[in-house]
């Protein structure tokens, strides 16, 4: 299902979906590219409730990244082809 992977802010591409935990609520945001900030989306209480619609979101090429707390480096690549 997952992947671990760097700083999804280096290794996002425009249109990639990354989910970031923040307290007990998980933001979904879009990637506008390598270096860039991302584009806020909505807000989501449920962990898996945010990854489904960042999956849903992630159509064509586009890929979903799990940071499990916000202000840290490490994210997880997600498989949304894949169930749990």
């Amino acid at each position: 299902m997952a992947r671990k992977g760097a700083d999804a802010s280096r290794l996002t591409v425009t249109g990639d979906v990354i989910v970031t935990r923040v307290s007990d609520h998980y933001h979904v945001s879009r990637s506008q590219g390598p270096g860039k900030p991302f584009i806020p989306i909505e807000v989501v209480n449920d962990r898996a409730d945010a990854i489904a619609r960042a999956c849903q979101l992630a159509t064509g090429t586009h890929r979903v990244f799990l940071y499990a707390q916000s202000g840290t480096a490490g994210c997880i690549e997600i498989d949304c082809t894949k169930p749990d």
